[in-house]
């Protein structure tokens, strides 16, 4: 078995990797922008949210996988991809809050409110990744069941032209 780096199996298709790695720096490349555009003489604080948005991103992907979520019963999945969410959010906020403790010290950056402020807003960026992601991943194994159905009926016309059935 390939090993796992920072969540990404590298033994997956080259070119569902190529697709996963290049929608991922896409998607945080977008929201670094969009930030920057907003505050431009706090870069670094940008990359920090980015950077850890991008772990946390990685990091709900590997929950959702290792987990098996999305073959679960559909409100198992959801409920458990949604507490998903909520943990992947909560640590983010704690890494941006140190993230932040470490660049530009301690001050302003005090207290579980602003802890919780940190959490709420990467649930307005990692919500809505977690939606495309299963919306994704359940397009792809429609596509497959589809072409599952569609060699099964190929081979039972193959089997009853030579008369098997």
């Amino acid at each position: 078995m390939l090993p796992v780096i920072f969540g990404v199996y590298w033994g997956m298709p080259k070119n569902m990797l190529r697709y996963y790695l290049f929608c991922q720096i896409a998607g945080w490349g977008v929201v670094l922008g969009v930030l920057c555009l907003m505050q431009q003489d706090a870069s670094g604080m940008q990359v920090i949210v980015v950077a850890v948005g991008l772990l946390a991103s990685h990091g709900l992907r590997e929950l959702i996988v290792r987990g098996g979520w999305l073959r679960l019963p559909v409100m198992m999945g959801l409920m458990r991809i949604l507490s998903g969410i909520a943990l992947v959010c909560a640590v983010a906020g704690v890494l941006k809050w140190m993230g932040f403790i470490l660049v530009y010290g301690g001050i302003q950056y005090r207290g579980l409110l602003w802890i919780g402020r940190s959490l709420i807003a990467y649930v307005f960026l990692i919500f809505p990744w977690a939606c495309i992601y299963c919306m994704v991943h359940y397009v792809n194994e429609r596509q497959k069941d589809v072409l599952k159905v569609r060699q099964l009926e190929a081979r039972l016309d193959e089997m009853r032209k030579r008369g098997y059935l």
